[in-house]
C-alpha cells in the first residue's frame, strides 16, 4: 500500500506563479490544491487540512498575512506550517510574517530547484515538533497520574515544575513561583534540601536524604 501524499496549499493572485508551483510540487511528489485569495485559503485549510500552506503575501480581499492570522485562529491551525511568500526579503517584511505566525517565509523569484527540498525540511521539522508535544503531554499526564509530590528544582532554588500529588497529605502548592524550598517545606528540612544542593553543584555528585514531614 502506497503512502499517501501530502497535500501543499498554494495561494497567489497570479495564475502564472500558481502554475509553476504546482508543477514543481507535483514534481517533488506532492499533492497540491491551489486558490486565488486569502479568503479561499482559509476555506481550503478548513475543508482540506493540508500539510503545509504557502501565502503570498500579497493578494486581494485577504493578503497572506491576514489569512495566516485567520488561520491560526481556526482548532488545529496552529499545527499546519504556514510560508509567506514575499516579493522582498526585508527586515520589515520578514518581521510582519512572523507577528502573522508565520512558520518561515521564502522571497520571490523562487529557487524551484531546490523548493521540494525546503518543503520536505519543514514537514520534517513540524513532525518532529508535533512528536514533541505529543511526548510532553505523556509526560505530562503521568506527573499528574503520580501520587507522590514531584518538584524540579533550578540551581537556583526556584521550583520549575511542581506536581502536588494525590497524597493524604501533600505539599503546599506554592504560592506563585517558589523562590526557595522554604516556600513548601518546613525550615530545618529546606536547609538540608539546599546544602545537599549546594554539594551536589560542587561536587557533580548525586545526594540523598530523607525526611519526615509533620502531619498537619
Amino acid at each position: 500500500m502506497s503512502e499517501e501524499k501530502p497535500t501543499i496549499l498554494v495561494a497567489d493572485n497570479d495564475p502564472t506563479i500558481r502554475k509553476v508551483m504546482r508543477s514543481s510540487l507535483e514534481l517533488d511528489g506532492f499533492k497540491v490544491h491551489v486558490v486565488g485569495d486569502g479568503t479561499e485559503a482559509v476555506r481550503a485549510v478548513l475543508a482540506r487540512r493540508p500539510a503545509i500552506a504557502f501565502l503570498d503575501a500579497e493578494m486581494p480581499q485577504m493578503d497572506g498575512l491576514a489569512a495566516c492570522e485567520k488561520i491560526r485562529r481556526i482548532p488545529g491551525g496552529r499545527n499546519i506550517p504556514v510560508v509567506i511568500v514575499m516579493e522582498q526579503e526585508d527586515v520589515e517584511s520578514v518581521n510582519a510574517a512572523y507577528k502573522a505566525g508565520a512558520t518561515d517565509f521564502v522571497a520571490k523569484p523562487i529557487n524551484w530547484a531546490t523548493f521540494g527540498h525546503r518543503v520536505r525540511h519543514i514537514l520534517r521539522a513540524s513532525a518532529d515538533y508535533q512528536r514533541l508535544r505529543e511526548s510532553e503531554a505523556k509526560n505530562d499526564a503521568l506527573l499528574q497520574a503520580m501520587p507522590d509530590t514531584f518538584v524540579i528544582l533550578a540551581a537556583t532554588g526556584q521550583a520549575q515544575t511542581f506536581v502536588p500529588g494525590h497524597l493524604e497529605h501533600p505539599l503546599p502548592m506554592p504560592n506563585g513561583q517558589a523562590n526557595d524550598a522554604s516556600d513548601f517545606l518546613p525550615g530545618p528540612i529546606a536547609q538540608r534540601l539546599t546544602s545537599s544542593m549546594r554539594e551536589v553543584l560542587r561536587t557533580g555528585e548525586s545526594q540523598r536524604f530523607e525526611f519526615t514531614l509533620p502531619q498537619p
